[in-house]
């Protein structure tokens, strides 16, 4: 057997946001729409349970052509913001998707 192994417990504090991606690129009014300055990560399941669930005609839903259409069809935004990108002045038309817990909780957050 060739050298050695040696096993190591350490801990890690992260000092600026950390970003636990996902290998997915989201884009603009196809996976997430601006909210108050900032990306917004549409669940696109319940946007649409919520858009059906409600009275809006079938030819409403058919000129909706965009993302941001179907949230406010729904009345209610389902997802999350994107807290790292709040304050940056400009939202991106794409960005890196993040992890997320069994919750649906998103893994990206910013360092408290």
């Amino acid at each position: 057997m060739k050298g050695s192994t040696e096993s190591v417990r350490l801990a890690l504090e992260t000092l600026t946001p950390l970003h636990v991606g996902s290998g997915v690129e989201l884009q603009r009014e196809m996976d997430f729409v601006e909210r108050s300055g900032t990306a917004f990560v549409v669940d696109q399941n319940r946007t649409f349970e919520a858009v059906a669930a409600g009275d809006a005609a079938a030819d409403t839903l058919l000129r909706a052509s965009r993302l941001s259409d179907l949230v406010q069809l729904a009345g209610a935004y389902h997802g999350y913001s994107l807290s790292p990108l709040a304050g940056s002045g400009a939202v991106p038309s794409a960005v890196r998707g993040c992890m997320k817990d069994a919750f649906s909780i998103p893994m990206c957050r910013a360092a408290r």
